[in-house]
């Protein structure tokens, strides 16, 4: 089988398009968050990468939830299904085979639209799944489902017809809901299935409920309750240090007659993985410097000194970089689903226009031109005047996060005095950005935000679409409880909406 493209990236596994068209999730321990999290709460990363009982209880988890999501949402909600699952020997880990689904996730907002999907999706699948998941036993799947989980929107996709359920798997225990309301219920399931929640099934609640169901639905079913109890028993009977042992083994670390020696040596093992783990460590700390080096090289500090330079003197480069980068973000955009091609090319045809439109000049400034002072002079500054004694380190230390938020208020305070100076009734032309600039981290969008409140109607839509596109991003970027598609980025998407006062059609 050959596999052509990447369909996206999660905390632990890659999920690819085969040519078939088969979606193949590939697990993996990648991130280092999502592994230490596995690592510390059970002894091992993620378990689908290395365990073929835990990916078989995944496969056939997938088939009996197929079943029973079609009876209970009809065309409303789907199950991608699982195919089979396979052990791919260069990766060193498991694959699951899936059906590929055709689809987008639930649209942002942007300048076209205030999109009401999500709601349809969390108050009319979602909400109810959890329920329907919990009357029957599913009490690991609740986690996928979203229950305190603002990353689990993600999991579903609309192919046009209805909404399709992707992801099933979990990357980490569910132990970490956003809500701390629903800590108990997690905690509590924990302790019924006495271990951490990942993904279990209550089988005896799901037979009582099974037992109520036609014999068709029982014919079609019953062969995957029988195998997921066999695999679900094997996969959580192993203990912590043979989880870690059948790890290393799968990928190739230890030996299997070593492996052996070590199933019941337990503290053995233990003695091993400290030493390891130590090493680790060790070697993490000499390898910093060299690291920082190359973090620095990447950064390419000097030529972004000279892109700053070039920013303060020449209106065609502000314009080009400007364009750039507005010209990558509907890329993005479109390329998720999230803008039509009709809607993209729209935006991109008031490229053109940005050099002779008001206030475009100073969003470049303020988006890209003051960067480089932010991350560079402003520090440098902040040093040398500890070092005249002007200052102390701990009064340093607490404005060096500021360096944004003065650099955006000094500027737009002085283009508003220059238009004061020069133009008559223009003092206030810079009032809306002043306002908003000094704000950390959201006063970027402050001349996005002057532009789409006061500036010309036919500049408005570029501005509009940078302030949900930045939105969006502070939510992606958000640690543990953000990324693309999660709630988080959704929420954060629609706060420009609620200060644009112009009503936008629905998609």
């Amino acid at each position: 089988m050959t596999l052509e493209t990447v369909l996206g990236r999660g905390r632990s596994a890659t999920v690819l398009h085969a040519q078939e068209g088969i979606a193949v999730k590939r697990f993996s321990d990648n991130n280092f968050l999502t592994a230490l999290a596995n690592y510390v709460l059970t002894g091992a990363p993620g378990p689908y990468g290395w365990s073929a009982d835990a990916v078989a209880a995944a496969h056939h988890r997938r088939q009996l939830l197929s079943v029973l999501v079609e009876h209970w949402f009809g065309e409303k909600l789907r199950v991608a299904n699982s195919l089979d699952f396979q052990w791919n020997e260069e990766a060193r880990t498991y694959e699951l085979r899936t059906e590929f689904v055709d689809g987008r996730h639930a649209l942002l907002h942007h300048p076209f639209s205030r999109s009401r999907e999500l709601d349809d999706l969390i108050n009319n699948i979602m909400l109810p799944l959890q329920e329907k998941l919990q009357e029957t036993g599913f009490d690991g799947a609740v986690w996928q489902a979203g229950k305190a989980n603002p990353t689990a929107t993600a999991n579903f996709i609309h192919d046009g017809k209805g909404w399709v359920w992707i992801d099933l798997e979990s990357g980490v225990p569910a132990l970490f809901p956003s809500n701390p309301l629903a800590l108990p219920f997690y905690i509590g399931k924990s302790l019924r299935h006495r271990r951490c929640l990942y993904d279990d099934v209550d089988i005896s609640k799901l037979e009582k409920y099974l037992f109520g169901l036609s014999p068709e639905l029982h014919q079609r079913i019953n062969p995957h309750v029988e195998a997921l109890a066999y695999h679900q028993a094997a996969w959580k009977a192993l203990r912590r240090h043979q989880r870690g042992i059948e790890y290393q083994e799968k990928k190739g670390r230890i030996t299997h007659k070593k492996a052996e020696w070590y199933w019941h040596r337990p503290f053995r093992w233990y003695a091993r993985e400290g030493v390891r783990l130590s090493k680790v460590v060790i070697s993490e700390a000499f390898s910093l410097p060299e690291r920082g080096y190359l973090l620095l090289k990447e950064l390419r500090l000097t030529e972004k000194a000279r892109d700053a330079v070039k920013f303060v003197y020449s209106a065609e480069f502000r314009k080009k970089a400007l364009t750039a980068h507005l010209e990558r973000r509907i890329g993005v955009w479109e390329q998720r689903k999230q803008l039509s091609p009709e809607q993209a090319a729209e935006l991109r045809s008031r490229l053109p226009q940005i050099s002779s439109s008001r206030y475009f000049n100073d969003m470049g400034i303020h988006v890209l031109g003051l960067k480089i002072l932010d991350w560079g002079l402003y520090p440098a500054a902040l040093g040398g005047l500890v070092t005249l004694g002007k200052i102390d380190v701990a009064t340093a230390a607490a404005l060096t996060p500021l360096g944004g938020s003065v650099l955006r208020t000094v500027y737009s305070a002085g283009r508003m005095a220059c238009d004061a100076a020069s133009r008559k009734g223009e003092r206030f032309s810079h009032a809306i950005a002043l306002s908003v600039g000094w704000i950390p981290i959201f006063g970027n969008a402050a001349y996005p935000l002057q532009i789409a409140c006061t500036g010309p109607t036919e500049d408005r839509k570029l501005a509009e679409f940078f302030l949900y596109d930045l939105s969006a991003r502070f939510g992606r970027n958000i640690p543990i409880y953000g990324g693309p598609d999660s709630r988080t980025e959704h929420a954060l998407n629609r706060l420009p909406g609620l200060r644009l006062s112009r009503t936008l059609p629905e998609p």
